[in-house]
């Protein structure tokens, strides 16, 4: 007997995956792990003990993927600063609160360089990154052409990732720091 799961995973999982996979590009560093997140936000979902109660599933999967492209973000800051240092040999709390620090900054960030953004712009990259409007719905809603719709998605993205990259560059040095390792001096670990 099927499952109300396996009927949505039947018809969702080609349906979403690309869409989805594209939506996560904005949130991990590489196509691989875009991919990687995407498989498992449709697990996560497809396993909930509530899946019968989620009104709108697709917006539930999509929020899922975030949130767990997100929380790999986090763990990712620790890692990438110095391979020698041992997770373990951070207080946890300190960790905690660097990472909800790093999240708040890079919201208010990408929020500075969105909030930047002309109108039109701002409506784009919102119905496409948080509502998963389609190019052509966007266009469709805005009343503008598709190719419009197309340029100011990609100068949207150009200035978030711009952002994100000086967020990025920021990040590594704070990270240094929660860990003790400043520039030009070693660590007494």
């Amino acid at each position: 007997m099927q499952r109300k799961n396996d009927k949505w995973l039947e018809v969702a999982y080609p349906k979403f995956l690309d869409p989805l996979i594209n939506y996560l590009r904005r949130f991990v560093t590489s196509s691989h792990a875009a991919e990687d997140v995407a498989h498992d936000a449709f697990l996560r979902v497809y396993n909930s003990k509530d899946f019968d109660n989620i009104q709108r599933p697709k917006d539930y999967l999509f929020r899922t993927a975030r949130n767990i492209a997100l929380d790999g973000n986090k763990r990712h800051c620790v890692s990438k600063t110095d391979r020698a240092v041992e997770v373990s040999d951070i207080a946890d709390e300190y960790v905690s609160v660097e990472h909800q620090a790093m999240t708040a900054q890079e919201y208010a960030t990408i929020r500075a360089a969105v909030d930047r953004l002309p109108e039109r712009r701002q409506k784009v990259l919102i119905l496409s990154a948080f509502f998963g409007y389609s190019g052509q719905e966007i266009a469709n809603h805005l009343s503008i052409s598709n190719a419009t719709v197309h340029r100011d998605l990609a100068r949207a993205m150009d200035a978030v990732n711009a952002a994100k990259s000086f967020m990025e560059s920021s990040d590594a040095r704070r990270c240094a720091q929660v860990i003790g390792l400043d520039e030009g001096r070693e660590s007494s670990t």
